[in-house]
């Protein structure tokens, strides 16, 4: 096993934004017309201190919350739970190893508990831990939960004289999601990618010298798993292209500015180039030098409606692309401690400094598409709704990992697991994305999303 990375063991405040990000978001609010953050709205957690949980009837539930994690939940009296089909009301109602746990008004349910308080623990805390239930949590423990140790690690609970005492692993991450944010690839009318397939050539090698030497003692399984990684993001990048294309003859016909259309014709530029970049990363792992087939451009179809394409932006663009650009930002964090190949390091660089320029033209793209035509206030109220609704269907997409199945991550190589994609995706929307939208629509209007970062802050 790995030694822990020092910097695992920060317990830095989540809310506090990251370089990078605020560079992102201040690039974006300023799309939006924004033109300083001192007066900007930004999400704030519920609470610094323990509070108390109320049921539904507004009675206190046992439970406050939250230490400056929303996901943890502190035992603090006799649980008083709303009832119902195969639930509990009370701590009574559950067996003598167990206890009831009611959380946001929800109906009650029996969980393992070795603690009813924490007058219960010699460390005097009772907490309601991932994974487990309640349990009697050390002082001192590494940590207590997923998100204490970092982007690149789990919590693996073991137990210490009766309490909770969870260490910071590196083994046995959950697998790498298979939904990779990668550019902005072309989609269907079913939202299904459109991708062209690899085969033998050197059209899309720019040079035959490849920084392979860190990538020669690598395990033949890692390899391959790399290869495939590489390959997909380089189909991703490659449909970007098409993507972008598509837009820009979109634009065109609502009448877009020259602005737009030149910054839309760049971005496709820059997809040729991250996707030339992905395939010498293939061919570095494996050898083989590849090029891309046919696109299925009889699958293509252009939208001609505002609203098609308000969603298709909101979805594919100013989601994906501001998520996507911190997700290759962590990545290139990753390779750059661990000293991985050059040859990856300059990829990342180049796609993060790309991404962040076609994440802003996104939300810039957006906010000509709600307002460019001078709707009627109803038709503009019509188009913040859409933008949300999509918003909240599209989250689901992002948010989704498996954590059933065990895999290994490598951090010279860039490989992060579908646990820190989920965190990563959830920071953006936190610190960027969620104001963007506040800052386009108003805060009343995005009360449903506030709230969904509320009673899910921490947990993605």
């Amino acid at each position: 096993m790995r030694p822990i990375r020092k910097k695992i063991k920060s317990k830095a405040n989540k809310s506090e934004i990251k370089p990078y990000q605020r560079l992102l978001k201040e690039s974006i609010l300023a799309a939006l017309g924004v033109t300083s953050l001192s007066s900007c709205w930004s999400y704030k957690p519920e609470c610094d201190n323990p509070q108390a949980l109320l049921n539904q009837n507004g009675d206190p539930s046992g439970y406050a919350q939250c230490d400056n994690r929303s996901n943890v939940f502190r035992k603090v009296g006799p649980a008083q739970c709303r009832g119902g089909v195969a639930s509990c009301e009370s701590d009574d109602e559950c067996a003598t190893d167990e206890a009831c746990l009611c959380l946001y008004g929800e109906a009650g349910k029996c969980v393992s508990s070795n603690c009813r308080s924490g007058n219960d623990c010699a460390s005097g805390r009772c907490e309601y831990v991932e994974y487990q239930g309640l349990a009697c949590v050390a002082n001192n423990s590494e940590c207590h939960v997923d998100e204490d140790c970092g982007l690149t690690a789990y919590c693996e609970p073991r137990q210490t004289n009766g309490n909770h005492d969870g260490v910071c692993s590196l083994e046995a991450f959950p697998p790498n999601d298979p939904f990779v944010i990668e550019g902005r690839p072309l989609l269907d009318e079913q939202q299904d990618e459109l991708i062209a397939s690899l085969i033998e050539g050197r059209g899309w090698i720019k040079t035959n010298q490849a920084d392979i030497g860190k990538f020669i003692s690598l395990p033949t399984n890692m390899k391959a798993k790399l290869i495939e990684y590489w390959k997909e993001s380089a189909r991703l990048e490659h449909s970007s292209v098409a993507s972008f294309a598509r837009v820009t003859l979109e634009l065109m016909a609502l009448g877009a500015p020259a602005n737009l259309l030149l910054a839309t014709q760049e971005a496709a530029a820059d997809e040729i180039k991250h996707a030339q970049s992905a395939l010498e990363i293939v061919s570095a792992l494996g050898g083989e030098t590849l090029e891309f087939g046919r696109f299925p451009t009889d699958q293509v179809t252009l939208r001609r409606d505002r609203d098609e394409i308000i969603i298709s932006m909101i979805c594919e663009a100013c989601l994906g692309e501001t998520m996507g650009v911190c997700e290759a930002q962590a990545m290139l964090e990753q390779v750059r401690y661990d000293q991985g190949p050059n040859i990856l390091v300059n990829h990342l660089q180049m796609v993060v400094n790309d991404e962040s320029r076609h994440a802003t033209l996104a939300w810039q793209t957006l906010k000509w598409l709600l307002e460019g035509d001078q709707p009627s206030q109803s038709e503009l109220e019509h188009r913040y709704t859409l933008i949300l609704d999509s918003t909240m269907v599209q989250l689901s997409k992002y948010f989704l990992h498996n954590s059933d199945q065990n895999d290994s991550s490598e951090g010279a190589f860039g490989l992060l697991s579908s646990k820190s994609r989920c965190q990563l995706r959830f920071a953006a929307l936190v610190d960027i994305i969620l104001p963007a939208l506040v800052t386009l629509m108003g805060e009343e209007r995005a009360a449903d999303l506030i709230k969904y970062v509320r009673l899910n802050n921490n947990a993605a």
